[in-house]
């Protein structure tokens, strides 16, 4: 579907008649009418869009703050102690691995 675009008098128009519904407390399909009725052609969504970014070509942010931050555990009490249980255990295995693969490669020398 092709873009509408505006000339400034009427997309002044077009806000102002949302602005005035918004203000009135009506609701969004209330607001698009109104705003058809002043010369806009879009959807309901579309003018939604226009109306938010209406302030320096910038949308307002409608939405919270995201998902909290990870806590990290501090290296104290029991999980510090089972943290450096785990990690010795893998250290451990990896390191067996390389030595028996360098043992390995040892024997493709000769």
């Amino acid at each position: 579907m092709a873009r509408n675009t505006y000339d400034s008098e009427t997309k002044a128009e077009i806000l102002s008649a949302v602005l005035e519904a918004r203000a009135g407390k009506r609701k969004w399909p209330e607001a698009h009418k109104a705003a058809k009725e002043a010369g806009y052609k879009g959807g309901l969504p579309s003018l939604m869009i226009m109306f938010r970014k209406n302030k320096n070509g910038k949308a307002k942010n409608t939405r919270g703050p995201g998902r909290p931050r990870k806590l990290e555990i501090s290296g104290t009490g029991m999980s510090a102690e089972i943290e450096r249980i785990v990690s010795e255990a893998v250290q451990s295995r990896i390191n067996t691995a390389i030595d028996a693969a360098i043992a390995e490669l040892g024997k493709l020398k000769v």
